[in-house]
């Protein structure tokens, strides 16, 4: 198994967050939007704030703090809006990326 993020070195353009946002894009955010569950939502939330932290992206952790709290507060219209800007937060971090 390859080591996890090392703290002190955060990278918000790291291949591993990335890796770990590209696999929430395609598995978990469509089921997401077609179901939205608040349990889930509030589950996803909090793994893309605990992977902002770590990595330093501090664009993820604003829109996972925006997300978790429209969950808690099931405000299921801005939620729905919310949810759909998630690959376009997942694409700026793949656009840093690719210019490094």
């Amino acid at each position: 198994p390859s080591p996890g993020p090392i703290f002190g070195k955060a990278n918000p353009s790291s291949p591993e967050l990335i890796s770990l946002l590209e696999g929430q894009l395609k598995e978990v955010w469509p089921g997401l939007c077609e179901r939205p569950n608040i349990a889930q939502i509030e589950k996803f939330a909090l793994r893309l704030a605990g992977w902002a932290e770590t990595y330093g992206a501090p664009d993820l952790l604003q829109f996972a703090r925006t997300l978790h709290q429209q969950a808690e507060q099931f405000d299921l219209e801005r939620l729905a809006q919310t949810l759909r800007e998630f690959p376009e937060i997942a694409q700026s971090l793949t656009s840093r990326h690719d210019e490094l």
